[in-house]
C-alpha cells in the first residue's frame, strides 16, 4: 500500500501550490522569458513559453545581501516585484534566516515590506523552535501593520520540537505554516521523518495551510503532495544549469536524463518549449558570451519546472 492512499489528501488543497524558487543572480529566470525586464534579455531570445507554475519564492538576503544585481533591486523597491517580474500570480519572500542572517524579527517584516510581495515567512532560526516561536510573538503583534500575509515557519531538530514549535504557533492563532530546516537529509531519510513530522503537526493544526520550504528532490513532492498545501523548489533550475540534467515523466514517475548530447528515442514531451527548442542541446559547443549557452540552459530549466508542474497533477 503507498503512502498516498495510507493517508487522505488534505480537502480542498490538493494538489499543492508549486513556487519556483527564484534567485535575481546572475541569471534571473523570469516568469515570461520573451520579456526579461530591465533590458537584461537572453540573446537569442527565448521563445513564449511562460513557467507553469502557481507562485515565486525569493529569497530577501538575494534581494538585500548583495547577490541581487543593483539595478533590479532598485526596480524592485520602486515598483514592487510583480511589475518588475510581469507576474500577476502570488509572490513570497522568505526571511533570509536560511543564509544565517538572523536578523530583528520586526526589521525583516520592514525590509519584506519593501518589495511588496504577497506573503512572507516570519524570521525563523534554524533549529530553534524557541527562539523562532519569540520572534513569531513580535511578528504576529505588528502582522496587521503590513498588506502582506505571513506564514509562521516551524522550527526544531526532532519530531517532538517540531509539533511543539507548531503547538506554540497555533496557540497564538498563526494561520499559516511553513515546516523548515529538512533540506540536510538524505532523500530516503528526509521522506521518512518528513511523512512523520507533518502528520505530527497536522495532528495540532488540523487542515491550516502549511507550506513545505526549499524541496531539493523533486520525487518528495510525488509523496507529500497530499499532505502539504503548497511548496518551493529550486531542482528544475538548478538541476539544469548545473547538471545538464532533463526531467521528464513516465508512469507517473519522474525521469532523470544526465548530461545527454541527444535525445533519447522514448523521450516525449508536450511541453511548450520542447516544441521549438532542444533541451538535450549540449550549450557548451557555444563559444562563451554569445546568448546561446543562457538560452539553452534557461529552455531547459522552464522544461524542467514544467515536468514538476504536470507531476503533482498526474
Amino acid at each position: 500500500m503507498s503512502f498516498l492512499t495510507e493517508h487522505i489528501p488534505i480537502k480542498g488543497h490538493y494538489p499543492p501550490k508549486f513556487f519556483i524558487e527564484w534567485a535575481p543572480n546572475p541569471d534571473p529566470l523570469y516568469h515570461a522569458p520573451d520579456e526579461n525586464p530591465l533590458e537584461m534579455p537572453i540573446r537569442p531570445s527565448l521563445p513564449k513559453a511562460p513557467i507553469p507554475v502557481d507562485g515565486y519564492m525569493i529569497s530577501l538576503d538575494h534581494l538585500v545581501g548583495g547577490r541581487a544585481k543593483l539595478k533590479f533591486r532598485y526596480a524592485a523597491e520602486k515598483y514592487g516585484l510583480h511589475r518588475v517580474l510581469k507576474f500577476d500570480g502570488p509572490i513570497m519572500l522568505d526571511s533570509g534566516s536560511y543564509q544565517n542572517k538572523h536578523r530583528d524579527p520586526f526589521t525583516v517584516l520592514e525590509l519584506q515590506s519593501t518589495f511588496k510581495p504577497d506573503f512572507v515567512m516570519h524570521m525563523d532560526v534554524i533549529g530553534n523552535w524557541k527562539q523562532t516561536v519569540r520572534n513569531a510573538l513580535v511578528a504576529k503583534e505588528f502582522e496587521k501593520c503590513f498588506d502582506f500575509k505571513i506564514y509562521y515557519v516551524i522550527q526544531g531538530h526532532d519530531v517532538a520540537e517540531y509539533k511543539k514549535c507548531a503547538s506554540m504557533l497555533f496557540k497564538l492563532g498563526c494561520e499559516r505554516l511553513a515546516l523548515g530546516n529538512l533540506s540536510f537529509l538524505s532523500y530516503l531519510r528526509k521522506l521518512d521523518k518528513m511523512k512523520e513530522i507533518i502528520l505530527s503537526i497536522r495532528d495540532v493544526v488540523g487542515d491550516r495551510p502549511v507550506h513545505l520550504l526549499g524541496v531539493s528532490n523533486s520525487k518528495l513532492i510525488l509523496e507529500l503532495r497530499g499532505l502539504i498545501n503548497s511548496f518551493d523548489s529550486s531542482t528544475g533550475i538548478r538541476n539544469a544549469t548545473r547538471l545538464r540534467e532533463v526531467f521528464n515523466l513516465s508512469d507517473g514517475k519522474i525521469v532523470y536524463y544526465r548530461k545527454m548530447n541527444k535525445k533519447p528515442r522514448e523521450f516525449q514531451c508536450d511541453c511548450p518549449i520542447c516544441q521549438v527548442v532542444d533541451v538535450f542541446e549540449n550549450e557548451y559547443k557555444y563559444p562563451k558570451g554569445t546568448g546561446e549557452r543562457r538560452r539553452i540552459r534557461f529552455s531547459r530549466a522552464i522544461h524542467n519546472t514544467y515536468i514538476i508542474w504536470k507531476s503533482i497533477r498526474s
